[in-house]
């Protein structure tokens, strides 16, 4: 009776590809990391760890603000509107590495799939309406790959168009 013997190099792999199995941290985005900044959540600016925070603009118990937080190893932009120091809208935009699979599919994970779709040339614009008491909305874009432009998400009666149009005119100018 003959025994056949196995190639140690076959062996050797299927021993190794459980331990070299790693998930990039650039990929691993996860919308939980952005629940401190969520709408109805109170942020002190005079917090230790909110020392680099940029005031953009204030009238009386409004301010917009802009801080960078890190995740990973990247980095989000992150714009908060406090009224009274409540969250009022907070609006983040994410750097281009990240694919948009992976973040739409977080989102519909944590929020179900979202209300509205609309797409403008190679933009998509995904809304989630009335999630918890808040809007929810996500835009990528797309050329070789999908990638995240921001994610926008506010109390169900802010206004939403006058705070991102002053986020974004923030955002070409830096």
């Amino acid at each position: 009776m003959k025994i056949k013997v196995v190639h140690f190099p076959i062996l050797l792999l299927f021993i190794i590809s459980p331990i070299t199995n790693s998930n990039p941290l650039n990929y691993s985005f996860s919308i939980k990391n952005l629940e401190e900044f969520s709408p109805g959540k109170n942020f002190d600016l005079n917090s230790e760890s909110n020392k680099q925070v940029q005031l953009i603009e204030e009238s009386g118990e409004n301010k917009i603000i802009h801080f960078t937080k890190k995740y990973g190893l990247s980095s989000l932009d992150v714009y908060l509107h406090l009224q009274n120091n409540l969250i009022d809208q907070t609006f983040v935009r994410f750097p281009q590495h990240l694919l948009h699979d992976f973040i739409l599919d977080e989102l519909q994970k944590t929020y179900l799939k979202q209300q509205r779709f609309q797409r403008f040339n190679k933009t998509g614009i995904y809304r989630w309406e009335n999630v918890l008491t808040f809007h929810l909305q996500y835009e990528a874009h797309c050329s070789i790959t999908c990638f995240p432009l921001y994610l926008w998400w506010g109390r169900a009666s802010s206004n939403s168009l006058g705070m991102m149009e002053k986020m974004k005119a923030h955002m070409k100018k830096n």
